[in-house]
């Protein structure tokens, strides 16, 4: 059976279009079905608000379309979409009166709605997880903001700072993401219903109505618009990249931290897989799922794009796109889940960190400094002589920690007493220096900012949220009338 079979249609469709296209179509749609559940059963009171279904029958078929939600329905490619095997099973159950739901509203505005509640629903899961990993990036700055260790550039080591101080680096991106993310919730949170085909319909529908019902904020006012946006899924692919490419990059250096070259880090047995064959590995699975996940997701950009460019009017800028989002958005979901979990479970070698930073040259830039601001050496000219004195060290396998003032007597005629040198090469010393604002001994006024951010993502989290309550109490109040 397809829809139009004995209208426009004299044939079933052939076994092949079923097994390709159909089944494509079929895929995965489980995810549309509360969001299609709700659509239906919202235009089935517009149309009985409108006249257009009798009063004999809105009963009838609001209480199949509640049946129909409760026992659930097969999903079979030879009727060709969810669409059409939603429509036989409701036909199957209260028969012709299921015809009304068809007055006025494509199959694409049903399913489009769908697709919108159900991508809603998602991303609020989304933002309340990105709302614990952000409180679990605050918490593990307090825990060790006094950890000391090497940052680190080009992967060398750079200059001392504490852990608690670098975590925060994935933390301010995640931030301009969920506002990107609340910008998107805006442009998702609009209503097609009401639309007609493309142009609009002759049917009196109050499309303000639908909107209440189906807990959108707002109305899609082009009617052709809202029925073939394509933006929107490359909006939030887009934003979903970002988030993976920021904390990718944190796992990804948090994998190098826990190699034994580094051994900074540590994952605890129940976030590790063993090897097969190697009895001593600790491999830190969780880790490089995450960078998978990140690389899968990477990879949807462009296709989406390519989706989207097509002439409008055409179904597979949504067909392929439509379950694949929700898929990347659950997935996505599911592994910063992960991931907070593992940041929240890590333990930090403080010890290994720290002697790291006393046996490395990461002082250069503080008795560079030094020179200039105490004894009026350009800085160019200061971190010349800085830079010679070291590499001198090193052609001598002189440890950093044993520099001594007079190795400076060979480049520059002003002294540098050995306790401001002590001073000076203090890791420390260097962490307490660094009072600008923002910077490693500032944290303090940092996470103030942090739990501001933090409790107005929450505040917007509570005018995001989908409820279905009016849609409720407006079925309620027909089924009793």
């Amino acid at each position: 059976m397809t829809y139009g079979k004995d209208g426009i249609l004299k044939e079933n469709p052939k076994d092949i279009l079923i097994k390709t296209a159909y089944t494509h179509d079929i895929d995965g749609s489980e995810l549309l079905k509360f969001g299609l559940h709700k659509a239906d059963q919202a235009w089935a009171l517009a149309l009985y608000k409108a006249g257009v279904i009798p009063n004999d029958k809105i009963k009838i078929l609001l209480q199949g379309l509640l049946d129909l939600e409760k026992q659930d329905f097969i999903l079979n490619p030879e009727f060709g979409d969810i669409y059409n095997s939603k429509s036989v099973a409701l036909q199957n159950i209260i028969g012709d009166v299921e015809g009304y739901i068809h007055t006025g509203r494509p199959r694409r505005e049903a399913i489009n709605i769908g697709y919108l509640i159900s991508l809603k629903i998602e991303i609020e899961k989304l933002y309340l997880v990105l709302i614990d990993l952000s409180k679990t990036f605050l918490a593990l700055s307090k825990k060790f903001s006094d950890a000391i260790m090497p940052d680190l550039t080009y992967l060398h080591h750079a200059q001392p700072t504490v852990f608690g101080h670098y975590v925060l680096t994935f933390l301010f991106p995640l931030f301009r993401d969920m506002e990107k993310l609340q910008l998107a919730y805006k442009h998702i949170n609009s209503s097609p219903s009401g639309s007609g085909s493309v142009n609009g319909t002759s049917i009196p529908i109050d499309r303000e109505y639908l909107k209440k019902l189906l807990s959108f904020s707002l109305i899609t006012l082009h009617t052709r618009d809202a029925m073939w946006q394509v933006d929107t899924p490359i909006e939030v692919i887009s934003i979903l990249s970002s988030i993976m490419t920021n904390l990718n990059r944190l796992s990804d250096e948090l994998q190098i931290f826990n190699t034994q070259e580094f051994s900074l880090i540590k994952l605890p047995d129940s976030l590790c897989r063993a090897s097969v064959i190697m009895p001593q590995k600790q491999n830190p699975y969780p880790l490089t799922y995450f960078r998978g996940v990140a690389s899968e997701i990477l990879g949807k950009s462009a296709s989406y794009s390519a989706y989207g460019k097509i002439p409008s009017g055409n179904p597979d800028s949504r067909t392929f796109v439509y379950v694949d989002i929700l898929k990347s958005i659950k997935k996505v979901t599911g592994a910063i889940s992960l991931l907070n979990v593992t940041l929240q479970d890590i333990s930090f070698n403080r010890e290994v960190a720290y002697e790291r930073v006393k046996n490395s040259f990461l002082y250069a830039t503080d008795i560079a400094e030094w020179l200039t601001i105490h004894k009026n050496i350009p800085y160019k000219e200061a971190h010349k002589v800085v830079g010679a004195v070291i590499r001198d060290m090193q052609e001598k396998n002189i440890k950093p920690s044993d520099i001594k003032s007079e190795f400076f007597e060979k480049y520059i005629n002003v002294p540098l007493d050995t306790k401001t040198l002590k001073k000076l090469i203090e890791p420390k010393n260097i962490v307490k220096s660094r009072t600008s604002l923002g910077g490693a001994n500032d944290l303090e006024n940092i996470w103030d900012e942090i739990s501001e951010k933090i409790n107005n993502f929450i505040s917007n989290y509570d005018i995001m949220e989908t409820n279905m309550n009016y849609l409720k109490s407006e079925i309620n109040y027909v089924m009793e009338d």
